[in-house]
């Protein structure tokens, strides 16, 4: 799974347009990476704005073999690192 394919999973959860930005640091063991990320999606007269922490594992040609989303729709990303 590329970087396109990861795209359009969030694309139809969303069913449209996002925007996503990492949120602190990747932990990385072995295979196996997590991290978090603030994901913006305009819904015509406001933004949704949720956190989302990904852990992903990778093959041996460091692309995504899995891919595990955990969405926070209470958590606001604006106050995710004070």
């Amino acid at each position: 799974m590329g970087l396109e394919a990861v795209a359009a999973h969030y694309r139809a959860s969303f069913g449209g347009p996002f925007s996503a930005r990492r949120l602190g640091p990747v932990t990385v063991v072995d295979n196996r990476a997590a991290f978090q990320f603030r994901i913006d999606v305009p819904t015509g007269t406001s933004t949704l704005k949720l956190t989302n922490t990904d852990v992903m594992t990778f093959d041996e040609d460091g692309r995504i073999k899995t891919m595990i989303a955990y969405p926070d729709l209470k958590a606001d990303p604006d106050e995710a690192f004070g």
